[in-house]
């Protein structure tokens, strides 16, 4: 959830921000070591949040809520890591839409996580119950970043010799189609 549902939809959604009329020389160039953090951040802390959540089978409401705030905050603190690492350009944000991005991110972990962790026991095989707490999850991490992005101003600084050779916005990609498409070990069907 952190490194692929998070990370890659930041980087996807931040792929569709268009500067200077699409000249190439202008689009967003990324450093790799804020890259880097922002994508770990996100993992780390949903770590410890689903670890925290899950530790006993009856996950209590305040468990919940600390859960789904430190998760909210990881998918907040992902997306502004992230965007320190945009090497071209000095970012300037409008804090109504950076609390409202905090807002929404926050809310929407709570609500996906008591769905989710109060009922998880009725849910055990019902998928469909499951894919709507992922699409209140997913719906959270893309307005959220909808909302950051559209309260940023990009003030072109330009790269220098050292920053020219850094991430483009196409070897992100690359990276996100990786990610995305590797496949992941299943568990081993208890059916023998």
């Amino acid at each position: 959830m952190g490194g692929i549902g998070i990370w890659c939809m930041h980087f996807i959604g931040n792929r569709a921000i268009i500067l200077s009329h699409g000249e190439s020389h202008a689009q967003i160039v990324y450093s790799s070591g804020y890259t880097a953090v922002s994508f770990f951040l996100p993992i780390a802390v949903l770590l410890g949040a689903f670890y925290f959540i899950g530790i006993s089978e009856g996950a209590s409401p305040w468990r919940i809520t600390l859960g789904g705030v430190l998760t909210g905050l990881a998918v907040c603190g992902m997306h502004y890591v992230g965007q320190l690492g945009i090497a071209n350009y000095t970012c300037i944000y409008d804090w109504p839409h950076v609390l409202g991005a905090a807002i929404i991110a926050v809310l929407a972990s709570l609500v996906a996580f008591s769905v989710f962790f109060r009922l998880r026991v009725a849910w055990t095989n019902i998928w469909w119950k499951r894919a709507a707490c992922a699409c209140i999850l997913a719906g959270a991490v893309s307005g959220m970043h909808w909302l950051a992005i559209v309260g940023t101003l990009y003030r072109y600084r330009g790269l220098s010799r050292s920053a020219q050779s850094q991430l483009s916005r196409q070897q992100i990609v690359i990276v996100v189609l990786v990610l995305v498409s590797c496949p992941f070990p299943s568990k081993p069907s208890s059916r023998s």
